[in-house]
C-alpha cells in the first residue's frame, strides 16, 4: 500500500486539486469553490503525512505548529490585502499597461503563461534572496525550519511573501493579465506549497526534471546557504537549465535549518522582527 501512495499520490493530488480549477470556465459558477477546494487539499495533506510520513520525526511538533498556523494566517491575509491593492490599482484606479496579453487565445492556454512566466519571475527573486543579504535576512525565516510538513510552505516572513509574490505578478498585469487571474495564482501557488514541503512519502521519477515537489524541495532546506539547490518555485526545469538541480536521490541526511546563526528565534513574533536586528555568525555561510 505505501509504495503504491508514493506512486500515485502525485497524479491523484493533481486529478482532484489542479486539474479541475485549471479547466473550468471562469465566467461560470464553481460547483466547488477554490477556497474550500484548498481546504480539502490541506485537509487531505495532513492525513498523507500521519499515514505515509517520509520522516516520521517529522511528524512531531517541536513546539513549532502554533507558530507555524499564526504565520500561515497571517500570510494568508497579507497575500489576501496585497490582491486587493493590485486589483484596487489596475482596475479601479486603471494603472496604464502594455496591453500586450494574448486575450483571445484559450483561457487555459493564458493560465499555463501565467503559471510558467510567473514561476520563472519567482524563481530569479527566490536565487536573490539567498545571494543578497538584505533579502536573506528575510528569506532566512522560512529556512529556520527544523522539519518540513504541509505548514512550512507558507512559514515565511510576510515582506518576503509580498516581495515574491509581487515579482511574480507585476510583471504579468503590466502586460496586461486579466485581474481574476490572479485568484488561479493565489490558489496555485498555495497548493504547491503544500507539494513542496509535504511530508508524504512520494516519488517524482523523471517528472523531478520538471516539478520542484517535495523530494526535490528537500534538498533546498539543507543547512548551508551558499550551496543551495533546487531554488524552483514550482518548476525545476529552471535549475536544470542553470546548473543548479540536484536530484532527490541525494538527500542523504534529514538536518535542516539555517546553521551559521546564533539564537535564531523560534517564536511567531520572534520571527517578525529578526530581520530587523543584527545577528551573530557562528561560521560562514
Amino acid at each position: 500500500m505505501r509504495k503504491l501512495m508514493s506512486l500515485f499520490y502525485l497524479p491523484l493530488f493533481w486529478a482532484f486539486f489542479i486539474l479541475p480549477p485549471l479547466f473550468q470556465d471562469p465566467t461560470l459558477p464553481k460547483i466547488i469553490p477554490m477556497g474550500v477546494l484548498c481546504l480539502i487539499a490541506i485537509g487531505v495533506s495532513f492525513l498523507a503525512e500521519f499515514f505515509f510520513p517520509f520522516h516520521r520525526d517529522w511528524n512531531r511538533s517541536q513546539n513549532d505548529f502554533f507558530r507555524d498556523f499564526l504565520l500561515t494566517l497571517t500570510n494568508h491575509f497579507v497575500t489576501v490585502a496585497m490582491v486587493a491593492v493590485f486589483y484596487f490599482l489596475f482596475k479601479k484606479l486603471r494603472v496604464p499597461t502594455l496591453d500586450l496579453w494574448p486575450h483571445k487565445i484559450p483561457v487555459w492556454t493564458q493560465l499555463i503563461i501565467v503559471f510558467v512566466v510567473g514561476d520563472a519571475l519567482m524563481t530569479f527573486a527566490h536565487y536573490l534572496s539567498h545571494k543578497s543579504d538584505f533579502l536573506w535576512r528575510f528569506h532566512s525565516v522560512h529556512h529556520s525550519v527544523k522539519r518540513l510538513y504541509a505548514f512550512n510552505g507558507l512559514m515565511r516572513h510576510p515582506f518576503h511573501m509580498v516581495f515574491q509574490a509581487s515579482w511574480g505578478l507585476l510583471p504579468l498585469l503590466f502586460l496586461g493579465m486579466p485581474n481574476w487571474m490572479i485568484l488561479f495564482s493565489g490558489y496555485f501557488s498555495t497548493i504547491h506549497f503544500l507539494l513542496s514541503h509535504l511530508n508524504v512519502d512520494m516519488k517524482l521519477g523523471i517528472f523531478s526534471r520538471v516539478f520542484a515537489f517535495a523530494p526535490v524541495h528537500r534538498l533546498h532546506h539543507r543547512p548551508v546557504r551558499t550551496k543551495a539547490v533546487n531554488y524552483g518555485v514550482t518548476l525545476s526545469i529552471w535549475d536544470v537549465i542553470f546548473g543548479t538541480f540536484e536530484n532527490e536521490k541525494a538527500i542523504g541526511s534529514h538536518e535542516l535549518g539555517i546553521g551559521d546563526y546564533a539564537n535564531y528565534p523560534k517564536g511567531y513574533f520572534g520571527l517578525l522582527v529578526v530581520p530587523f536586528k543584527g545577528w551573530k555568525k557562528t561560521k560562514p555561510s
